[in-house]
């Protein structure tokens, strides 16, 4: 199998395959962005797979979901722990992904039974390895 490493937090474009990975250090250094669509727009987000385990906030004590764990709008699919930073810290998030809620006047899709397949293929060859060292990075997968 040929496997892709991972460092981090993921946004990810299903429909371009483009891949944004978010660090700790990111998190730290881009928050204080409100943006109420985006909150709203998560709000309404469905869970695509999820990891049992939990994080401490890079903020605080408070425990969130595991960045393995991953939500989506049939869209996009993010680590779901960025949710919780976004929400209580105002994380800015790709200007891609503003643009595609702006024009699509966040509204969700439904993820076809040929994306989740795709999808599903496409995160066993990924290794996540978690690192602080990568900011947001973009490229086609």
């Amino acid at each position: 199998m040929n496997t892709k490493e991972i460092r981090g937090r993921i946004i990810f474009n299903i429909t371009e395959k483009n891949m944004y990975l978010i660090s700790d250090s990111y998190i730290k250094n881009n928050i204080g962005f409100k943006n109420e669509r985006l909150i709203k727009h998560l709000s309404e987000s469905e869970n695509f797979c999820f990891f049992l385990d939990r994080n401490r906030s890079l903020f605080t004590d408070e425990r969130v979901p595991h960045y393995w764990t991953l939500n989506t709008d049939g869209k996009w699919l993010w680590s779901a722990d960025l949710d919780y930073y976004t929400i209580n810290y105002g994380l800015k998030w790709p200007l891609e992904f503003l643009e595609y809620l702006e024009k699509n006047n966040c509204n969700r899709t439904t993820i076809s039974d040929e994306e989740y397949k795709e999808i599903g293929e496409f995160l066993e060859e990924i290794r996540f390895d978690y690192g602080e060292d990568i900011g947001v990075v973009k490229h086609k997968i």
